[in-house]
């Protein structure tokens, strides 16, 4: 694959939004999901007040925009950078109105209403506001991360990367999941919106995963997290977290830190020997203040930038064991193995007459003469490491050295400030990482063309463009475009000579070399010759303003389109296999012979091959809405909005999706129903080219805000909201790598089971590059397929959301939100019902027969033969296969099953008090419950239905149900020293007391539910088999019972139904659940002040600080009971240990 071939698509696209964007006459490239203030004037006796003029300053940069009250009284002013700002209001015969710290957060409205009294302009009435504004305009619920806290709250260097800025959205209320899957509210996986600077970050697959993308940690000024009751400018998802970048000031301020992440601040945790070795570091630097050039230009007051640069270094050192064969064995001598070599009988390949030995008898001495060597074994012999340990199993270990993890995040913004009415903004960054890493495990030599070590390089790219004109008081345009890019390349490294293969020819690496039976060494080589994956997203966006009497109308529209260009080449390079068996006794197969020694002959067991393609994915999605904010009276705000989402399903570019169509017949099995088609016009295809457009996605939004008073507001709010799921999203449901296999060509020999090997010699035999197979509908035949359903497929999952509650300011800065929210899931990615699962009535019918060969018990059953030719596509069948909807397919898989659904219902409480007086806190609380039919936002990881026909079953509490959640985040300026409320001194005082700050981070959080299963497949699902839950009886001990070696489940509540029996236990029990989490992370600082303007901070941050323990999940499985272990927790820590890290840094 070139790395051009997706740019002619790009630029046609780029072309097509810019001409759009052109048409609709838009001076900015900029969103409507951006921070701003709006209010209601009023004069002294409640009147209403027209015409007023109303300036919004910011105070950190002295830009100012304008605005003027309607009719109604209200104004609005947009296109704030989150801060604090200045409002004054103007009106000849009144008083001005100065309203001092007004907080704006990142993607909220603050609320400043004014009460003009009469008098002269040139009179002052001053107020001063709270820093945590009310938002009467719209009832979402959201909790703001502000960016002292993101600075000051420990964030862990860890995972082969720098600190995440995501890392702290799961201190907003309902929002659970990992950095890979964040869920909000009850929500799926890969279900919220990323938003930068207002703009849709748009992703082809697991929407919400940013860790490949994530901009430099400074970057971020601060965050939101938007959960519930979504005015209309928001789609495709179930939350959305909006990121302001940081901007500069009139002033330069900065930063250089260094992060110093090494395992002498740790515990060694409850079951480590010793401390495991981890040693990182992540240093960088922020700069940024206004845009001057000397004797050029000027940028204070108008345009001001923010660089933030970072580096990230690790140097790890594997200290896992491995095996090798030995110096002696890889000479030949097998006479310390103790195990009887034999010399393949005549004929069969490898077979040898050197040094007096006779084919078909054990080698003399247990020594395979040189002579009988391989050629090509003979090539790798002299790559091959020699052990560094005794012994024959785990004989070697660490002989990689170091391995590098790098990773060199950058990015920066420019603010310009044109004009009053104009502003432009401009954000991009860079994150590049690299790794490496081995997929057989093998740790050789990185030196060695024999190791498996593999470069994994990651890049994400994002542009961003703002532009916003104010074309009147009462009238904005804005507009935004985004450009999200991801690379991920797997690329095996070619370090030496590569040995030549005449067995996996034009194969540019050594193939992978697999050892399988008793004392058999490590694998080394790979298949994999290169796996790329190019992914783009571009948005485009427009929002119009328009404030008139009462009514704020937000009009606008959003163009989405995304692009994965997918080449897996997984096998390409080939697999030889070498078993004992060609080296055997054929008369003892089990005791004898050696992989290694098959090896040196030559002799491959098995062998397989795969070829590849490129997938060219791409979808488009284009929505407009309407929102009516309307100012029903000073204290009562209604919303009203619809959203229509036009989402064209996923296309290929050549077409090359194949999937099962049920009512095609299969001229390979006696034209029964179900066959493999494809999009595009050849024979036996489809006739499309994507799934059916679905027009009907219409999504209503309703909401409103009622003022009880000054400083308390109920808000409730009513949504529907259609997801980026379906046909529409590709990644989720694993197109490129499941729709396009089936056309791969391949290559292989299986084991024969025998001293006659599969494959035979690899000096005289090949495995040939496989070529692309030629579709025809009995293509997936004897094998499995995916289902596709092009007319039903595109329609998109959506959920309804609602909260009601009440805000409410509290003193000294705080504010207080109490919400009920609910989330009912529809049409969510499921596995609910699996294609060819066989009818339950079989299970009384047959029983144990069903497991039977269908040659020996289908005739006596009175089964008849499915299709002409079913016992040569299975030999193996057994009577099940011969009863499935369609046996011609062992397997149907339904990437595209949207049927699932969900409920959620929660209260949440946040405390938050904005960074004042030194402290700054946000606590929150969740009690929820999580109800659903599937478990995971991927279609390929969602459990299947047990029984498609008993659905009830599946319906439980949902897998990731938490009951209870707390958050504490807090930092605290301790009141010491200098100008602080005890030892105001300084000198030596306030040298050792002043300047202390410490920053903990609390969550506590209830375990996940947990589901007992046991052995059997009764209907062929392949989803295993649940007991039967017995009425009555206690499920779960206490989790002490693990420090007593006692089970934490209890076996007498279940009872295994059998085999072919269907259990009755639901999908997911509430009443066993995984341990309590609970973990404390802290960090204490102390900042030494350097002149007026500089602090040096020395800090110290532990995670875990208290050491806890947190247990991983009981042993679920029944069959366990035998043996003891059913339900115990054995010697398994879920949590990490305490780990820390130092951070010193230089602030101006």
């Amino acid at each position: 694959m070139t790395s051009l071939g997706m740019f002619p698509r790009i630029l046609r696209t780029a072309w097509f939004a810019v001409l759009i964007l052109a048409f609709c006459s838009t001076p900015r490239l900029w969103s409507q999901t951006i921070s701003g203030i709006s209010g209601t004037v009023t004069d002294a006796s409640g009147a209403v007040v027209a015409n007023a003029s109303v300036t919004v300053k910011n105070n950190a940069t002295a830009v100012a925009k304008t605005a003027t009250t309607s009719s109604a009284g209200t104004y609005t002013v947009t296109d704030l950078i989150p801060g604090t700002y200045t409002v004054t209001i103007d009106l000849a015969g009144f008083q001005s109105s100065v309203h001092n710290g007004v907080g704006v957060e990142v993607g909220k409205t603050s609320t400043v209403d004014a009460a003009l009294q009469p008098g002269s302009t040139t009179q002052t009435v001053e107020v001063q506001e709270n820093v945590v504004a009310l938002d009467t305009t719209q009832p979402e619920l959201g909790t703001t991360i502000e960016n002292k806290v993101i600075q000051e709250l420990p964030d862990q260097v860890s995972g082969g990367r720098g600190r995440q800025i995501d890392t702290f959205i799961f201190l907003a209320p309902g929002v659970t999941g990992s950095s890979f899957s964040h869920r909000i509210n009850g929500g799926v996986d890969f279900q919220n919106e990323v938003v930068f600077n207002g703009i849709p970050m748009a992703q082809s697959e697991t929407q919400g995963f940013q860790t490949i993308w994530n901009p430099p940690f400074e970057l971020v000024n601060e965050f939101n997290v938007l959960r519930s009751s979504f005015s209309a400018q928001y789609g495709l998802a179930q939350g959305v977290v909006t990121y302001q970048t940081a901007s500069g000031t009139n002033e330069f301020h900065g930063d250089g830190f260094e992060i110093i992440r090494n395992n002498f601040f740790d515990a060694k945790g409850a079951y480590n020997a010793t401390v495991p070795i981890d040693k990182e570091n992540n240093y960088g630097f922020t700069i940024g203040g206004p845009v001057i050039i000397p004797k050029l230009y000027n940028g204070k007051d108008r345009t001001f930038f923010h660089l933030s640069m970072e580096w990230y270094r690790e140097n790890s050192t594997p200290t896992n064991f491995f095996s090798l064969a030995t110096a002696a064995e890889q000479a030949g001598d097998f006479s310390a193995l103790g195990t009887p070599i034999f010399d393949p009988a005549a004929g069969l390949p490898g077979s040898c007459t050197a040094n007096g030995n006779t084919p078909g008898k054990q080698f003399i001495g247990n020594i395979i003469p040189q002579a009988c060597f391989s050629p090509t074994s003979v090539q790798i012999l002299q790559y091959l490491p020699k052990p560094t340990l005794p012994g024959f199993v785990n004989n070697a270990q660490n002989m990689e050295g170091v391995i590098p993890t790098r990773q060199n995040p950058w990015g920066f913004s420019v603010d310009h400030s044109i004009n009053e009415k104009q502003s432009i903004h401009w954000a991009e960054w860079r994150d590049k990482q690299t790794n490496y890493g081995d997929n057989a495990g093998t740790n050789l030599a990185f030196s060695n063309p024999l190791a498996d070590k593999t470069y994994y390089p990651d890049l994400g790219t994002v542009f961003i463009a703002n532009y916003s004109y104010a074309v009147s008081p009462h009238f904005v345009v804005t507009a935004g475009a985004s450009w999200l890019g991801e690379l991920n390349f797997q690329i095996p490294q070619r370090t030496g000579t590569q040995p030549i293969l005449n067995a996996a020819p034009g194969a540019p690496i050594v193939s992978g070399i697999n050892f399988n039976g008793p004392l058999s060494p490590h694998s080394f080589g790979t298949s994999n010759t290169n796996s790329i994956n190019r992914k783009l997203g571009l948005v485009a966006e427009n929002n119009y303003l328009w404030i008139r009497g009462k009514h704020t109308f937000n009009i606008g529209w959003e163009f989405r389109r995304t692009y994965q260009d997918d080449n897996e080449c997984q096998q390409c390079a080939g697999n030889f296999n070498f078993s004992n068996n060609e080296t055997a006794d054929p008369n003892n197969l089990g005791t004898t012979g050696n992989s290694f020694a098959s090896f040196l002959l030559g002799t491959v067991d098995s062998a397989d091959r795969i070829g590849s393609q490129e997938l060219r994915l791409h979808n488009t999605d284009v929505s407009t809405y309407i929102q009516d904010d309307i100012k029903w009276s000073p204290r009562l705000t209604v919303n009203v909005g619809i959203r229509w989402d036009i989402m064209v399903p996923f296309e290929e570019e050549h077409n090359a999706i194949v999937y099962f169509d049920s009512k095609i017949p299969n001229p390979g099995a006696g034209d029964r129903p179900g066959a493999a088609t494809k999009f595009g016009n050849c024979t036996g295809c489809a006739g499309v080219d994507r799934a059916a457009i679905h027009w009907a996605h219409f999504s209503p939004r309703t909401g409103f805000s009622y003022k009880l008073n000054d400083k308390t507001v109920l808000q409730g709010g009513l949504s529907m909201n259609f997801l980026n799921g379906g046909a529409y999203e590709y990644g989720i449901s694993k197109v490129a790598v499941n729709y396009g296999n089936l056309l791969l060509g391949s290559f292989s020999r299986n084991s024969t089971g025998s001293t006659n090997p599969g494959f035979g010699s690899w000096d005289t035999n090949s495995a040939p590059v496989p070529g692309l197979k030629t579709f025809t509908p009995t293509i997936a035949n004897a094998t499995s397929i995916n289902g596709f359903d092009p007319s039903f497929d595109g329609v998109a999952p959506y959920d309804i959301v609602w909260s009601i509650g009440i805000q409410r300011e509290l003193p000294y800065n705080m504010f207080l939100s109490a919400n009920y929210t609910g989330n009912r899931g529809n049409h969510l990615p499921s596995q609910l019902n699996p294609i060819n699962q066989i009818s339950p009535v079989y299970l009384a019918q047959y029983g144990s027969k069903l497991g039977q060969p269908y040659a020996t018990e289908g005739p006596l059953l009175g089964i008849p033969l499915p299709y002409p030719t079913f016992e040569t596509d299975f030999p193996s069948a057994t009577v099940l296969q011969a009863l499935r909807p369609y046996p011609q397919y062992s397997d149907i898989f339904n990437n595209f099953d949207m049927t699932g659904s969900s409920l959620y219902n929660a209260l949440q409480v946040q405390i938050e008090k904005r960074y004042t007086n030194g402290l700054s806190f946000l606590v929150s609380y969740n009690l929820s419950r999580m109800m659903s039919n599937t478990n995971s936002g991927f279609t390929s990881f969602a459990s299947r239905a047990l029984n498609k026909d008993n659905q009830a079953a599946e319906w439980s509490v949902d897998n990731n149900d938490q009951p209870e959640m707390v958050n504490i985040a807090a930092t605290y300026e301790l009141p010491f020293g200098k100008g602080r409320a005890f030892m105001n001194r300084g000198g030596i005082i306030n040298a050792v007391f002043g300047g202390w700050q410490i920053s903990p981070l609390l969550t506590y959080a209830s375990g996940t539910p947990l589901q007992v299963n046991v052995a059997g497949d009764p209907l062929g699902n392949g989803t295993g088999n649940r007991p039967n839950v017995i009425s009555g009886v206690p499920l779960q001990f206490s989790y002490l019972n693990v420090y007593k070696g006692l089970p934490v489940i209890n076996a007498a509540a279940f009872s295994d139904p059998g085999p072919w029996a269907i259990g009755n236990e639901k999908r997911y029990l509430s009443g066993i659940r995984n341990p309590f989490n609970y973990n404390e992370n802290i960090a204490l600082a102390k900042y030494f002040p350097i002149g007026e303007r500089v602090k040096f901070k020395l800090e110290i941050e532990y995670f875990n600080v208290l050491n806890r323990v947190v247990f991983c999940g009981p042993d679920t499985n029944l069959e366990d009971v035998g043996n003891g272990n059913f339900g115990k927790v054995i010697n398994s820590q879920c949590n990490t240990q305490r780990q820390g890290q130092g951070h010193l840094a230089i602030t101006f």
